[in-house]
């Protein structure tokens, strides 16, 4: 056992057998400290000791590091299983996982449901990366990121908070904060050859990026891999808050805050799509809040550019393919809402939204929105024009009430007929937020 020095004491000839037993137990149980919960087993591990440990996880073993600076965090070769996940936490702010310029600071090859949670990063300005599924990896599923602070990961645009380089599905990414990185996360292969799908993204704030927000990369097919699920499947994005107000990369360098890419355009993966909504995307003065292409249902989200564009669907690697976006809320000083390039052969449809801006809509665009210039947003909304914490997209009045209820197949969409903030349509309505109607102290929708 590693670290077990007791090889090395002198022998305590003469003891009761007992008491000498009893001496290696607790010796043991100092070590190691397993106890049970339930079916898991705690262990508990330190910056001398942890990475002999991690080696040493079984499916339903939890490793809880203490407060302290760990060099690193190598997830390889990791197995938990659906209803035992191996799970590797700590003491949110006190267990610092630091970078080191020759390996990225969370580094998973070869691993399968494992939780890592509970978390501090710093990236110490170093040239590398954060929680990393590496390119030698040949895959990586149900991996779930929770809770993790993330700073210091900005020593340039391309240095990423969470990234994914080889297939990854079934992820789970919820709760992390992500501060002045150079990309948020990005996720898939540059070259569309390490697909990520079937993954949930909820619950993150990614504030100041250099680079994107999110972007997740086009994929140009589906590999074949053992337990890859062939079925169709969805990539779930919401409740995040990206703000992109400070130190944003310009010129040919600037990047939308969210872009998604296509999935496979023919064979396994074809149907796959994006379910985006109930998001806050606040301000981007050099590039869009969201680009996207593929299948994309995009809706109750907060849409705020007080510089730039907002919504671009256009051809990135591939094509806009079914396109539906309704029930949100923009206000841009450039472009609201554009659709170009869509593929024909797949509906674009655009209604139920309220959109102020310079340029409310260009393209292809189907259906009936609310549009007005980007002033008349103090008209109807209760403060539309922040800074992000007084942001109140509220209405006024009554008059997005005269909505025209969109199509029966949108509404089937998790949480479609709500508005942002949850609360149920009871009648058709334009836009993400419905007026609230307890007073004062009602929630703003931001």
């Amino acid at each position: 056992m590693a670290g077990n020095r007791a090889g090395n004491s002198p022998r305590h000839f003469g003891e009761p057998r007992a008491a000498r037993m009893l001496c290696v137990l607790l010796f043991a149980a100092a070590l190691w400290s397993v106890t049970s919960e339930g079916h898991a087993h705690i262990i508990h591990g330190d910056p001398h000791n942890y990475r002999v440990l991690l080696g040493q996880l079984k499916p339903g073993d939890v490793l809880q590091l203490a407060p302290g600076e760990y060099d690193g965090l190598p997830i390889h070769n990791l197995h938990g299983r659906a209803d035992a996940p191996i799970t590797v936490t700590g003491h949110a702010d006190r267990t610092v996982i630091v970078a080191n310029p020759i390996r990225n600071t969370v580094s998973i090859i070869n691993a399968s449901h494992v939780v890592i949670r509970d978390l501090h990063l710093d990236g110490r300005g170093i040239v590398t990366d954060g929680v990393v599924c590496e390119r030698e990896s040949a895959w990586a599923h149900h991996i779930t990121i929770q809770n993790l602070a993330m700073i210091n990961f900005a020593a340039d645009r391309f240095t990423v908070g969470i990234a994914t380089r080889c297939p990854a599905w079934g992820w789970i990414i919820r709760a992390n904060r992500i501060i002045r990185p150079g990309t948020g996360m990005y996720l898939g292969g540059s070259d569309g050859t390490a697909p990520f799908f079937a993954a949930t993204i909820e619950d993150n704030e990614i504030h100041n990026p250099i680079g994107y927000g999110i972007q997740i990369k086009h994929q140009i097919t589906r590999p074949q891999i053992e337990s890859m699920p062939s079925t169709k499947s969805v990539t779930v994005i919401r409740r995040n808050r990206i703000v992109k107000s400070d130190g944003a990369s310009t010129g040919a360098d600037a990047r939308p805050s969210l872009l998604v890419g296509h999935f496979p355009v023919a064979g396994a993966g074809s149907s796959d799509s994006y379910v985006i909504h109930s998001n806050v995307f606040y301000d981007n003065p050099s590039e869009a809040l969201f680009q996207g292409e593929g299948n994309v249902a995009l809706y109750n989200n907060v849409l705020v550019n007080p510089h730039g564009d907002a919504v671009n669907f256009r051809p990135h690697n591939g094509r806009p393919r079914a396109v539906y976006m309704f029930h949100n809320t923009v206000i841009a000083a450039g472009v609201g809402i554009s659709v170009e390039g869509g593929d024909p052969d797949f509906e674009q449809y655009v209604g139920g939204n309220v959109v102020f801006a310079s340029r409310p809509l260009e393209g292809a665009i189907g259906g009936r929105n609310f549009i007005a210039g980007r002033d008349r947003a103090r008209v109807h909304l209760v403060n539309p024009d922040g800074p992000l914490p007084e942001l109140d997209l509220n209405p006024r009045d009554d008059t997005f009430n005269a909505g025209q209820d969109v199509p029966t197949a949108m509404q089937q969409f998790p949480d479609a007929r709500a508005d942002f903030l949850g609360t149920s349509r009871t009648a058709p309505t334009f836009g993400a937020c419905l007026k609230r109607t307890d007073g004062p102290t009602s929630r703003p929708c931001r």
